[in-house]
């Protein structure tokens, strides 16, 4: 059912849009705009939602919320700098930008995904809120030692 669902799917098609230069009729790209516009206040609405359905009581800061946070913000980036400037060795521009995205807080998506399957909403939620100051800190780091 992951298959099915729309976030995956989405990615998919647009993969194979890009790698056969497939362009949309005008109608539907400017649906596709302004849903695209419309989902970040919507996925912000659900997490909301989320937060005000699992206490935020420090009994609820369980060790995988925690783990995935730091995971996302701090380890990922650092797997991606090592790949990006050892293993692909591309160039400092492309690895500052890879590094940065990978810092980013974890995403709402994420956390829609676990409301869909209903499974580890409250971590997700938990690790969400953790990692935007955390990710606020390390991304700071990262632009003060990139430039």
């Amino acid at each position: 059912s992951i298959i099915k669902n729309p976030l995956i799917l989405s990615v998919i098609l647009s993969i194979i849009f890009l790698a056969m230069n497939i362009q949309l009729p005008a109608p539907v790209q400017v649906l596709a705009s302004q849903m695209t516009d419309a989902t970040g206040p919507l996925a912000l609405v659900a997490l909301g939602a989320a937060l005000a359905t699992h206490s935020l009581k420090k009994e609820n800061y369980s060790l995988d919320a925690i783990l995935l946070a730091i995971l996302k913000v701090i380890a990922l980036p650092l797997f991606v700098y090592c790949t990006t400037k050892y293993l692909y060795d591309l160039t400092d521009f492309t690895v500052t930008i890879a590094v940065i995205m990978a810092a980013l807080p974890v995403a709402v998506n994420v956390f829609v995904m676990a409301s869909r399957y209903q499974s580890y909403e409250k971590e997700i939620s938990i690790a969400m809120l953790i990692s935007v100051p955390l990710g606020f800190l390390v991304i700071s780091s990262m632009l003060f030692l990139f430039t």
